[in-house]
């Protein structure tokens, strides 16, 4: 490179598969090439994925490294040597270990500048692949080295200090979602279209209320308290119908509670969706249970769609839903309380529709891809500006 190219930009992720993370990611990198140019990349430290049809479109070079685990030593090796040969302006990095070896390498490489996106402490103990142990401290190690920490919720920052992370500079850029791509349902569309009529029938009463999740299948979701909460809804909403988009380690205890409590007619589990938009706005309340979250894209989405949330009182939800204006938040693994308001809205459907309304309005104007992208360019140009890194 010459002093008169474009800043280079290398972003690193764990593969190109297509979760929350890596995908606003791929829409910064994106909206950074947009408006720079440059010989930027983005690479994915293990495996290939459906995003990275979308990077090479925008034309940002791609890059799979294969790396086998934390104790590929080659495999780090290949980073270190990979960055030295760019030798980028800026390395921008997302979860667990694409910071934790990303950060030293780049920093080794000869890197200008670094910035950390951390979506929450939860990865230090699930999905790491650094081990439970060694975790934290390594990535207080990376957050020193850093020149700029962003945090996708409030949450996550207050859980950061807690936890004795220090860095240079710490900020918080919350998620964002593209408006055009939710729509809420059209006030002349009562009935459920063909797909969700077909998931319930012949049980779907004309009445029916479909409360609606989607996520990873994990411990970490809570989505076992839904299920609690759907069980002590059969007798007193019995128009209430369940559906769950996702995959994930706990399908089968979900599974084993739906038969135990007798609900299979009403709870399900279809799997990964591929038009969640599209489905979210034929649904009427979208459910959030999780025990730590460090944003919430998910709610977020179903806000977009009109749709009333009630969440865990958790993370970054605390700050997306706004309590008993847009949903209501509930006291993390508290299933009593969930199946309380869940109740509460299936009986009121002019405040379903007011929550959801509210909600949807507040999304479209705190939470946009737009919103996300140009804070994390003014981050970028901000610290390009001032130099090399000491």
């Amino acid at each position: 490179m010459t002093s008169s190219d474009p800043p280079r930009i290398v972003w690193l992720a764990n593969s190109f598969e297509d979760d929350a993370p890596t995908r606003l990611m791929m829409e910064t990198a994106i909206a950074w090439h947009k408006r720079h140019g440059g010989k930027n990349v983005m690479v994915a430290l293990s495996r290939d994925g459906i995003l990275r049809n979308d990077i090479d479109r925008a034309g940002i070079q791609s890059i799979v490294l294969r790396m086998t685990g934390p104790t590929d030593l080659f495999g780090i090796g290949r980073l270190f040597s990979l960055l030295r040969r760019l030798q980028p302006s800026l390395v921008h990095t997302t979860l667990m270990r694409p910071t934790v070896w990303g950060i030293p390498a780049a920093r080794a490489a000869g890197a200008r500048k670094t910035i950390i996106t951390c979506n929450g402490t939860h990865e230090w103990k699930e999905g790491s692949g650094v081990g439970n142990a060694f975790a934290g401290p390594l990535f207080r190690c990376a957050a020193r080295k850093a020149d700029a920490l962003v945090c996708v919720s409030e949450g996550v920052k207050t859980d950061l200090l807690n936890s004795g992370v220090k860095t240079r500079r710490m900020l918080v850029i919350p998620n964002g979602i593209d408006p055009n791509n939710f729509t809420p349902k059209s006030a002349d569309q009562e009935a459920p279209q063909d797909y969700l009529k077909g998931l319930w029938e012949p049980n779907l009463r004309s009445d029916a209320v479909i409360i609606a999740g989607a996520g990873n299948l994990r411990v970490v979701k809570g989505y076992d308290l839904l299920v609690e909460a759907a069980a002590r809804l059969r007798v007193t909403c019995p128009q209430a119908r369940f559906v769950v988009w996702g995959e994930g380690p706990e399908r089968g205890r979900l599974e084993g509670m739906i038969e135990t409590l007798g609900l299979g007619d009403v709870f399900k589990l279809p799997g990964r969706a591929a038009s969640i938009p599209q489905l979210l706005a034929e649904c009427d309340v979208f459910v959030q249970p999780s025990r730590a979250e460090g944003f919430g894209l998910a709610a977020l989405e179903a806000m977009a769609c009109g749709l009333p949330v009630v969440a865990a009182n958790v993370g970054g939800l605390r700050t997306i839903v706004e309590d008993g204006v847009t949903g209501w938040r509930f006291s993390p693994g508290d299933a009593d309380a969930l199946g309380r308001m869940l109740s509460h809205l299936t009986e009121q459907p002019a405040l379903m529709r007011a929550m959801g309304k509210a909600g949807h309005d507040r999304a479209h104007r705190h939470f946009t891809l737009e919103k996300m992208t140009n804070a994390y360019e003014q981050l970028s140009e901000s610290l390009l500006a001032q130099g090399t890194a000491s």
